[in-house]
């Protein structure tokens, strides 16, 4: 799933500001449960912990939940 911009009627392809290889390194999932937690401590929140919401800060840029599960996904299709 490829992120998206508005701009006036057009919806335009946004370049992701994390790559696959820092997500995979700060974010697992479960898709069997469909749980989504942090693999590494960041600030209070301990490794391990899940993720709950819809929206997600990773390095200061704001994801929504879904997109991020999407994308995980994807990756997990394209290895088998």
């Amino acid at each position: 799933m490829e992120p998206f911009i508005r701009e006036g009627m057009k919806m335009l392809p946004v370049e992701p500001k994390i790559s696959p290889e820092k997500l995979s390194e700060l974010l697992g999932y479960d898709p069997l449960l469909g749980t989504l937690w942090w693999k590494i401590s960041r600030g209070p929140l301990k490794a391990n912990t899940e993720i709950t919401g819809d929206t997600v800060k990773v390095n200061g840029t704001t994801y929504v939940i879904g997109r991020i599960v999407g994308f995980v996904l994807q990756r997990i299709a394209a290895i088998r």
